[in-house]
């Protein structure tokens, strides 16, 4: 009997093992059924499923222009290596800027994507560049390079120091002053100096040649200022600094709201013309009424576009390069965010043309000469190119396969126009112009001028021109006399000829001239004859 309580207790305590198990079991099947079904919904759902289980952030290496780097030439091939230990897929933006702070006027940036390679076009002046790549996991951003572009080698470059807005607080009525030196070597006045006040720029003015100001009154908020300057070759600029801090009238204890902008993104190139603006507005005193968008188009020198909308908002655009800021109210004072630039391509071929001149005056019959860089900004990798350069009448034009950049020297020589101003105009097309449905793609404009023909005196004659004119006058003195028996007409002649000699014809009037004069005799000598 006791054996036998024995054997059923141990038999109580095996079937509870044996349902704890079974239960566990039924727990682990579950949580299979639960992993398999999501496995399964994802892949027919077209989902990439990825067990990520920690990052190693991407490396980038600088390679060209290497640091402290003199270059001589304007157009510049910027070029890095990166990889990735996880080998997620990079993308990389690229920095350039005349403060290492890289918030200066002067700064230019660029999302070339998952590119290598860069090449941009420069003013003289000193530089700093860097390249932030990211696997939409981590960003890292490379070392900060400085380098110098100079090509005009006599010319030394400018300046500025100093730079400092007075006072630092006041409200709606008070005068801020802003006060910037200028410095330069070979004693050249700039061609112009700016102060970039929350990033609109003014022309500054002076009395003495060396220090320059500007005066204005503010809006409530929190300012922000800069300057830039160039003379006329280089170029120079000072950081970003903040201030002056305006209160309103009413209200000395009012905190302006601020802004975060969010879409579209600093360098953003889209490929639509609808584009969601998307900010967010922050107010500590709760008192926001309020929002206007600030859009530029192509230039912060362009006319201000006023948008009077929220947040979330879309907008049609044209093609082209965008800056865009958002000033926001509340009862009391405003405040404005920074600036952030975009771009609209259109998929296809898209490039950016600049001239480059070796020399900008000439007169008729003589040269102007330079390069003509033609940049792929298009969607396609390789198309062909038709381009075009034009003074008045004057055409010279070419093709070539456009893949990154290429450069195109050029040679036109100035038509017989009179002497002024003029704009030299390049354009390239996707097909050549006289098609119909030939697309104009890139262009580029700038101005020349056509200096006066100085008048020949005897002394500039050659040898050779005076032989020419006796041969000429010879011959036509020969051929007066057998067509109209009238001596004279070899002197007429001459004198036509001599004309051309002097510039005062081109050979076409001379032409012209000399078969009138023909005609004319030969009818006067024929209705003599005939009395």
């Amino acid at each position: 009997i006791s054996n036998l309580a024995k054997a059923k207790e141990k038999d109580k305590i095996i079937l509870s093992y044996l349902k704890i198990v079974k239960r566990r079991y039924k727990i682990l099947l579950v949580f299979i059924f639960a992993i398999t079904m999501f496995i399964v919904g994802a892949y027919v759902g077209n989902v990439l499923v990825r067990w990520a289980i920690g990052n190693s952030p991407p490396t980038i290496t600088l390679i060209h222009p290497a640091h402290n780097q003199t270059l001589h030439n304007q157009t510049i091939k910027f070029n890095w290596t990166s990889s990735d230990a996880n080998g997620d897929p990079l993308t990389h933006v690229w920095y350039v800027d005349t403060t290492s702070s890289m918030n200066s006027p002067n700064l230019h940036l660029a999302n070339v994507g998952s590119a290598q390679e860069y090449y941009y076009t420069l003013q003289d002046g000193v530089w700093y560049w860097k390249v932030e790549v990211t696997d939409n996991k981590s960003i890292v951003t490379s070392e900060t390079r400085r380098f110098v572009v100079w090509k005009y080698t006599s010319n030394h470059f400018p300046e500025l120091s100093n730079g400092v807005v007075f006072p630092s607080t006041g409200n709606e009525s008070t005068l801020f002053t802003y006060y910037v030196t200028w410095y330069d070597q070979d004693g050249d006045s700039p061609s112009y100096i700016h102060v970039i006040i929350d990033g609109i720029p003014h022309n500054m003015t002076t009395d003495d040649g060396t220090q320059y100001y500007y005066k204005t009154k503010l809006y409530p908020g929190t300012h922000w200022y800069s300057f830039e300057a160039s003379d006329g070759i280089a170029i120079c600029s000072l950081p970003r600094q903040v201030g002056p801090t305006v209160y309103g009238l009413n209200c000395c204890a009012n905190t302006p709201p601020t802004i975060t902008l969010i879409a579209p993104s600093n360098g953003d190139i889209l490929t639509s013309n609808n584009v969601t603006f998307k900010w967010q507005v922050y107010d500590p005193d709760n008192n926001y009424v309020r929002s206007e968008l600030w859009l530029y188009h192509d230039s912060l020198y362009s006319q201000k576009q006023v948008y009077d909308i929220e947040s979330n908002t879309t907008l049609d655009l044209t093609i082209g390069t965008y800056y865009w800021r958002v000033c926001a109210y509340d009862r009391y004072s405003y405040n404005l965010s920074e600036i952030w630039a975009f771009q609209i391509q259109m998929p296809g071929k898209r490039c950016k043309i600049t001239l480059q001149p070796d020399n900008t005056e000439a007169m008729p019959g003589e040269d102007l000469t330079g390069q003509l860089v033609i940049t792929n900004e298009g969607e396609e990798d390789t198309y062909e190119v038709y381009w075009y350069i034009t003074l008045e009448n004057e055409t010279i034009s070419g093709a070539l396969a456009l893949s990154t950049t290429s450069i195109v020297p050029y040679r036109l020589t100035v038509p017989s126009i009179p002497a002024g101003t003029y704009t030299l105009i390049a354009k390239v097309y996707d097909k050549p112009r006289n098609e119909v449905d030939a697309e104009q793609i890139g262009m580029d404009t700038i101005k020349v001028v056509v200096k006066p023909t100085p008048p020949v005196q005897i002394s500039d004659l050659t040898i050779q021109n005076l032989a020419l004119v006796l041969i000429v006058a010879i011959i036509s003195a020969g051929l007066g006399i057998i067509v109209n028996k009238l001596f004279f007409m070899g002197t007429l002649y001459s004198a036509v000829t001599a004309t051309v000699i002097l510039g005062w014809l081109d050979w076409t009037w001379a032409i012209f001239l000399c078969a009138f004069l023909t005609a004319l005799v030969i009818f006067a000598w024929r209705k003599k004859n005939r009395k």
